[in-house]
């Protein structure tokens, strides 16, 4: 599991995990920061995380398609895969993989933390 430091700015997290997947972290590592704002905090559902395979494909397949592509896609492939990430949360509620309580905690943190880092990297990339 990939650990950001907790106060780099989203444009440093987004050149690490970039780094680190063009050196071949692709299935073996994964960041849940997405999921899971502050791990440390929030052991148990880290934990939950962690033992729920079906979930922690669901993690692995954000990363891929969505954090390591923040700074290159835009607003609209941003939305459309999240739209795709809320539909997997949604079967995995429907078939009881994963209850009510964490659904609802997971859906929330992803869409506000996938819209606000999108929105400060680009941002931070602006000229003026």
């Amino acid at each position: 599991m990939i650990i950001l430091e907790e106060q780099a700015k989203p444009s440093k997290v987004y050149a690490q995990l970039r780094n680190a997947y063009n050196q071949g972290v692709t299935g073996i590592e994964y960041c849940i920061r997405l999921f899971v704002p502050n791990p440390e905090q929030d052991e148990e559902l880290v934990e939950y995380m962690h033992s729920n395979h079906e979930l922690m494909r669901v993690v692995k397949w954000t990363n891929r398609n969505i954090l390591l592509k923040l700074g290159k896609s835009s607003y609209e492939t941003i939305g459309v895969h999240l739209r795709i990430i809320c539909s997997m949360l949604i079967k995995l509620k429907e078939h009881n993989v994963i209850p009510d309580d964490i659904y609802f905690k997971l859906h929330s943190n992803l869409t506000n933390n996938v819209l606000t880092a999108h929105w400060q990297i680009v941002n931070e990339e602006l000229p003026f």
